[in-house]
């Protein structure tokens, strides 16, 4: 069964959604976070600033969206890593979608700079393991994950138990809400973590600064250390 996102996939990936159905319906404005957007302003160049160690990124064991189960650890060294966590069912256009669109932009623009594929990992990883099981994230992720060769994994966790390790590693703190129909969501503060290929945090991004712009500058002052 395919995965249904709370908004639709389609406006998701073109970057135009600014109304879910339910506030089109309540005559309810949202207004968009800049990641949706053009950024109105230029970000600092890349390597005209640095971006210092803030703490070693925590790992924990998680369930790829092919099946497998391995550690996170294995995948927070090697390359930059950006981690979001999600989940699919989200309807909050400046939450989860956004997180979601934002790694589906870098990932185009990353296609546009030769050698970039080799240096740069995105983790998607849902804190809804009940209902963003492994075959859940594959239908997901291939709205989004199109450009052959990026390594973007779509991860969940075997149980709640693991999944809490990992957000209480990363002060990434979910309240479960349940609605009149019975069907819960989860509310939440949306965070984005980029992280060295040493598996150093090396900033977080909040709602306000999550753009790819921001992302691109900040990923390539990181790689520009190592030249």
């Amino acid at each position: 069964m395919r995965a249904k996102a709370g908004i639709s996939l389609a406006i998701v990936a073109a970057g135009f959604a600014a109304l879910t159905a339910a506030a089109v319906q309540e005559k309810q404005v949202q207004v968009l976070a800049p990641g949706w957007g053009e950024l109105n302003y230029d970000p600092p160049a890349a390597g005209s600033y640095q971006l210092r160690p803030i703490y070693p990124a925590p790992g924990g064991e998680i369930v790829l969206s092919n099946g497998a189960q391995v550690r996170l650890d294995d995948y927070l060294r090697g390359k930059v890593t950006v981690l979001s966590f999600i989940y699919t069912r989200c309807t909050d256009v400046n939450g989860c979608p956004l997180a979601t669109f934002v790694l589906h932009s870098m990932q185009k623009a990353l296609h546009g700079q030769p050698g970039m594929k080799d240096k740069v990992r995105f983790i998607s990883l849902s804190f809804d393991p009940e209902n963003d099981t492994p075959q859940a994230l594959q239908a997901y992720a291939r709205d989004f994950s199109q450009k052959e060769g990026y390594e973007w994994l779509f991860a969940t966790t075997e149980s709640r138990a693991k999944l809490k390790t990992i957000l209480d590693g990363y002060g990434q703190y979910t309240f479960e809400v349940k609605g009149e129909d019975g069907k819960s969501a989860f509310a939440h503060i949306l965070r984005a973590f980029l992280i060295d290929s040493r598996g150093q945090v090396r900033n977080i991004y909040s709602v306000d600064f999550l753009h790819p712009k921001i992302l691109l500058a900040d990923i390539e002052t990181i790689l520009l250390e190592n030249e």
